[in-house]
């Protein structure tokens, strides 16, 4: 579900999508710098607050912040008309995408992933959710160029539209792990799948 936030669409095809907002395309690669700038800093900014705060809150905080944004960019390209503003604001919203994708949902997802899974198949667990992750970025891939070619900004739309229905998952599903054991962990998961 990370994956389908949208994040390596807006990782990868930056430059196109600041082109079609009518950005030049030597300025629409240069923009682009600022993704990985920030993208670097919101990294280290989620993993200090890893330490301050729960997972679960980070998360949502996350799912509710990259989906405002989706929303916001979608609102530039459907309503506005093509000028440097529009693009300077589709990409102010880029980088407010990434820096709540970077810093709650990434860092939490990967910590996630190494504290859910019962030792006894973490390892074997751990590759196919990291298959299943890289599986993801590559549909999403894929889909993305053709989908921005014949609905424009409305793309975005569907992924906002996708992370609505990930923030309403994490709400009925992610447990809180921060402070917990392995141990507690698993027994959760255990009296969970009972239940």
């Amino acid at each position: 579900m990370s994956q389908l936030t949208g994040v390596n669409s807006i990782m990868y095809f930056a430059p196109t999508i600041l082109v079609e907002t009518g950005l030049g395309r030597q300025a629409a690669l240069t923009a682009t710098i600022a993704n990985g700038v920030v993208s670097v800093l919101a990294v280290a900014t989620g993993i200090w607050l890893l330490g301050r705060f729960g997972r679960r809150p980070m998360l949502l905080t996350g799912q509710i912040g990259v989906t405002v944004s989706l929303v916001l960019i979608a609102v530039c390209f459907l309503f506005l008309p093509e000028s440097a503003v529009r693009s300077y604001l589709v990409l102010a919203f880029m980088l407010t995408f990434l820096l709540f994708m970077q810093s709650c949902i990434a860092t939490v997802f990967w910590l996630m992933l190494a504290e859910i899974f019962p030792l006894r198949l973490r390892g074997f667990a751990m590759g196919t959710a990291v298959f299943g992750t890289w599986t993801a970025n590559f549909v999403v891939t894929l889909v993305f160029p053709p989908l921005i070619s014949a609905i424009g900004g409305a793309t975005f739309l569907i992924f906002a539209a996708i992370n609505v229905a990930t923030y309403v998952f994490y709400v009925r599903t992610v447990p809180e792990t921060r402070g917990r054991s392995m141990e507690a962990i698993e027994s959760h998961f255990r009296r969970q799948s009972a239940a």
